[in-house]
């Protein structure tokens, strides 16, 4: 479920530019576990009421394939640089 429309607006007055769905809460866990944190999203979609569109799930998994390519590289090379 996206977030309302009200919500996105208030988020942007806070300073946000964009939100995700369960990094925090993830990031909180792995930090409370002792372990360094670091996160990389693919933002796949502008929020409700941002752009007019009426949001659909077939429109972020078609997102999300467009940039799987992109995503892979990326995080095959971050993997590559820590490597020990």
């Amino acid at each position: 479920m996206s977030d309302p429309p009200a919500e996105i607006r208030a988020m942007r007055m806070l300073g946000a530019d964009t939100v995700g769905m369960s990094s925090a809460v993830e990031a909180i866990a792995v930090v409370h576990m002792g372990m360094k944190v670091c996160t990389i999203n693919c933002v796949t979609n502008m929020a409700a009421g941002i752009t007019g569109e009426e949001l659909s799930h077939s429109h972020v998994s078609e997102n999300a394939r467009q940039s799987a390519k992109n995503f892979e590289k990326l995080i095959t090379g971050l993997l590559q640089q820590i490597k020990p």
